[in-house]
């Protein structure tokens, strides 16, 4: 099977995932609802979202624009992400009982997208950690990031 076939480009153009993500059709219509685990992914997601975002909001508004303040913006958009991803979809899934043979192209999309976002913020963290030990010696092209 090649990494073509594994990837989410394959998923979005052919619309039907490959035979190692095929469900059996009995599984297909069973649903386990977890009401109590659902809901506290939820609940906690829309906390830490609620908490996270005027925090996100000073840092984009903020002045500063050094390379290691750049690379915290950035982070907090794959943070964001990540909560979203983690905790609201996990939770509304985990209510409704749906498992990945349930609703296999969303699972799989939505899964990527958060280890996507896991190792994007763990490269990120290695690259503003290599630059703290460096002394901020390097800087990003800011036309990356400044409009």
């Amino acid at each position: 099977m090649s990494n073509i076939d594994m990837s989410v480009y394959y998923a979005l153009t052919h619309f039907e995932l490959n035979e190692a993500y095929k469900c059996p059709e009995n599984m297909t219509h069973t649903r386990v609802p977890r009401p109590i685990v659902g809901t506290y992914f939820l609940i906690s997601g829309i906390i830490l979202i609620l908490i996270y975002l005027p925090c996100f909001i000073v840092m984009i508004r903020s002045k500063c624009r050094a390379p290691s303040y750049q690379l915290m913006i950035i982070l907090g958009v794959f943070d964001l992400i990540s909560l979203l991803v983690n905790s609201i979809v996990t939770g509304i899934l985990g209510i409704m009982g749906a498992s990945f043979c349930t609703y296999p192209k969303f699972i799989f999309v939505t899964g990527a997208i958060g280890m996507g976002v896991v190792d994007g913020s763990l490269r990120l963290l290695y690259i503003d950690g290599h630059g703290s030990m460096c002394g901020d010696q390097f800087s990003l092209p800011t036309s990356l990031f400044i409009p």
